[in-house]
């Protein structure tokens, strides 16, 4: 599949995980909505300027931008959440952990059901 078109499809799935619309995106990264929704569909390259800008607003590393794998492991799981826990401090950090705790208890009893 054509590279423009792997980037759109991963640039449109980031976008709408993190609730943005094209407008809302465009906005962010100074750019005309039609520019998103041509880039979304494959239709437009984009620059390394604008690689930056889309990372940077969408708080991710570049790398997130190319990973193309549409199915991912549980390594990348991992790291996708390991890096969203450093935005919080140690007794938020403690409550997640807590909470993950629990959670992981209430699946075990219920997936044998």
């Amino acid at each position: 599949m054509d590279l423009k078109i792997l980037f759109g499809k991963k640039l449109k799935s980031l976008r709408e995980e993190r609730g943005l619309t094209q407008q809302e995106l465009a906005e962010l990264i100074n750019m005309q909505p039609n520019s998103i929704a041509q880039i979304e569909i494959g239709y437009k390259a984009v620059s390394f300027t604008t690689i930056e800008k889309i990372a940077k607003n969408l708080d991710i590393s570049y790398c997130e931008l190319f990973d193309f794998q549409e199915v991912q492991n549980s390594n990348t799981l991992i790291a996708g959440i390991l890096h969203e826990l450093h935005n919080f401090d140690t007794n938020e950090l403690k409550y997640i952990l807590s909470s993950l705790r629990r959670f992981a208890k209430f699946l075990k009893r219920h997936s044998k059901l």
